[in-house]
C-alpha cells in the first residue's frame, strides 16, 4: 500500500522536529492551544495504533500508559521527560514497521467500524491505514502552527 510511504514521509518530519527542538520547546503549550509538539507527534503514533490494531481486536503493542498520555480527549502537562520523547521516537518507526509486517502477512481480518471525529466511517483496516496519513497530516500542520509561536 501507498499508504506506509506516506505515513513514512510524515514520520521523517516527525522524527526531524522531535531533533531539532529542545525538550522545553517540544513542551511548550501557547496559551491559544491545548496542546505542544511533542503531543502531536505522540496522538499521531497512537492513534494509527488504535484504529488499526485495537478496532480489528488485537492488543497494542505500545504499552497502556503511553495509549493513555496520548490518546484523542487528552492533553499534555507540558513536563515529558527526554525518556518519554526517545520512547515516541522509537514508536515513530517501530509501529509503522509492525503494521506494514502485520498487514502483509494478512493477520487483520476482523475490524469493528468506527466513525473518526470529522466524520470519516472507517469499516475496514485498509479504512484505518488509507485514514492514517491524513490524520498525521492534520496533527502536522498543528505543529507547524505551534513552532510559530514559540
Amino acid at each position: 500500500m501507498q499508504e506506509f510511504t506516506l505515513i513514512r514521509n510524515i514520520r521523517s518530519r516527525f522524527l526531524k522536529e522531535l531533533e531539532e527542538h529542545s525538550l522545553e520547546e517540544l513542551n511548550f503549550i501557547p496559551s491559544s492551544h491545548r496542546n505542544n509538539i511533542l503531543w502531536n507527534i505522540g496522538h499521531s503514533v497512537v492513534t494509527q495504533e488504535l484504529l488499526c490494531y485495537s478496532l480489528s481486536g488485537f492488543h497494542c503493542n505500545m504499552d497502556k500508559e503511553l495509549l493513555k498520555l496520548y490518546k484523542i480527549g487528552t492533553a499534555p502537562d507540558g513536563k515529558a521527560t527526554q525518556k518519554d520523547v526517545d520512547v515516541v521516537k522509537h514508536w515513530l518507526v517501530e509501529s509503522v514497521d509492525l503494521l506494514e509486517k502485520d498487514y502483509n502477512a494478512g493477520r487483520f481480518q476482523e475490524f469493528k467500524e468506527y466513525t473518526v471525529g470529522f466524520g470519516t466511517h472507517l469499516t475496514c483496516v485498509e479504512d484505518a491505514i488509507r485514514f492514517n496519513p491524513i490524520h498525521e497530516g492534520l496533527h502536522y500542520g498543528y505543529l507547524l502552527a505551534i513552532k510559530k509561536l514559540l
